[in-house]
């Protein structure tokens, strides 16, 4: 399988996902206290996932924390048996108003 080399079209619509994702970010940190973050992972680690075959997974997120504009953040799939199905990190970058 050959590797792609991502693009960065920036068009309108990834800059109204990207700012989307950076308001939600600043939200989860500036806003919810610490019970309230740990009361929306206790709900995520209680509502799984469910594939179109059936087979129940289970996804969690998390935060790195906030360096400047940028917000590093991963995620992981589980399967019912608790292992990793799929792993992803991502690194946000607020956009200059």
């Amino acid at each position: 399988m050959a590797a792609t080399i991502p693009t960065n079209p920036n068009t309108t619509f990834q800059q109204v996902v990207r700012n989307a994702v950076s308001q939600l970010t600043s939200l989860w940190s500036d806003v919810l206290t610490q019970t309230q973050r740990d009361q929306w992972q206790v709900y995520a680690d209680n509502v799984p996932l469910t594939k179109r075959h059936g087979e129940q997974h289970t996804v969690t997120s998390w935060s790195f924390g906030i360096d400047g504009r940028k917000r590093p953040a991963a995620a992981v799939i589980s399967g019912p048996d608790g292992k990793v199905k799929a792993r992803s990190r991502a690194l946000w970058i607020e956009l200059r108003s």
